[in-house]
């Protein structure tokens, strides 16, 4: 489980609210929540913003907030498990593109091309 994933169930629990109504009351989809906690999408500003706002965190809760989007942004899932070469194609295609939106640089992002390239 993810730093911002803790924090927003944590959230909830204290506002007494499931995820259904965090996502009402944030104006966005349950499972466009679901995947913003589960690291499948990136987290934009207005995401951060809605929460601020509407939970009308402290300075300090932002702070512990942004510290918890910033811990779970930089981690990267990667799983070396293909079935066949068109999945691992496809694999090594999503992690790339997922790098190259990412602050990271593009000598780091060919190095890690070519370490997945070169696996299994």
């Amino acid at each position: 489980m993810s730093p911002l994933s803790k924090y927003l169930r944590i959230l909830r629990i204290e506002n007494g609210e499931n995820a259904k109504q965090m996502a009402d009351n944030l104006k966005i989809s349950p499972s466009y929540l679901s995947a913003i906690e589960n690291e499948k999408r990136a987290i934009p500003l207005s995401f951060q913003t809605a929460v601020i706002k509407h939970y009308k965190l402290s300075d300090k809760d932002q702070l512990v907030f942004v510290q918890s989007i910033e811990e779970s942004s930089s981690s990267i899932k990667i799983d070396f498990n293909y079935d066949s070469d068109i999945e691992k194609i496809q694999k090594v295609k999503k992690i790339v593109f997922t790098l190259s939106k990412k602050d990271v640089s593009r000598s780091l992002v060919d190095d890690i091309y070519q370490l997945l390239v070169a696996s299994k």
